[in-house]
């Protein structure tokens, strides 16, 4: 037999149950509408914010705010049009005669001490000759670790690649660039440098 108890209680717990729905519906709606990108079911995941700090970042209007940082004559640094992430264009550089060859763009912007960021892009080798190739950031305002991120690029098929970091300091004068060396062809496209924030404690490759 149900007691006066029992059937006082179901309506209580149904409520109870409701609002907590809203409440998370509300912070999934609310976050998503702050402009959070990452996946809101995995707390362990990053959450983005903010604008990409990289300016012409798939090189849709050609080489604008990116430049050659080489000062080689025989820079092989060019446009694909076409030849990035679903047809869209990219960079493609070809180190000539074993010199070294890189693209940069020196971002106006100050990163924020303490602060968290990502470093992602798109990127391929189109021909291995045994050369070497590499993406990163970093900053010119001194220290010995000047590199804030920075990857290898081994692979001969489009890969996303991100690399985390925190700014242990105010930093200014940061450049993101892609360098080759050795005979070495690369293809880049798609590049994000953005502010992240982590739920919980929980960091790559840690």
């Amino acid at each position: 037999m149900t007691s006066i108890d029992d059937r006082g209680a179901s309506p209580v717990i149904g409520t109870i149950l409701m609002v907590a729905i809203v409440v998370v519906i509300g912070v999934a709606v609310g976050m998503t509408a702050m402009g959070y990108s990452d996946d809101l079911r995995d707390l362990t995941a990053p959450v983005t914010y903010g604008d990409n700090l990289i300016q012409n970042p798939g090189f849709e209007r050609g080489n604008n705010s990116w430049e050659d940082g080489t000062g080689n004559t025989t820079s092989a640094a060019k446009i694909v049009e076409g030849g990035g992430i679903d047809g869209s264009n990219a960079v493609r550089l070809q180190s000539v005669s074993g010199q070294q060859d890189y693209v940069e763009q020196n971002l106006d912007t100050v990163l924020r001490p303490d602060a968290e960021y990502r470093l992602c892009a798109e990127s391929r080798l189109d021909e291995q000759s045994g050369g070497r190739a590499w993406v990163g950031v970093q900053h010119a305002d001194g220290g010995p670790k000047n590199h804030l991120a920075i990857w290898e690029v081994t692979w001969g098929e489009y890969r996303g690649q991100c690399e985390y970091f925190k700014a242990d300091a105010e930093l200014k004068n940061i450049t993101v660039w892609v360098y080759t060396e050795g005979d070495e062809s690369v293809l880049a496209d798609e590049f994000v440098l953005q502010r992240t924030q982590f739920l919980t404690d929980a960091r790559p490759d840690e």
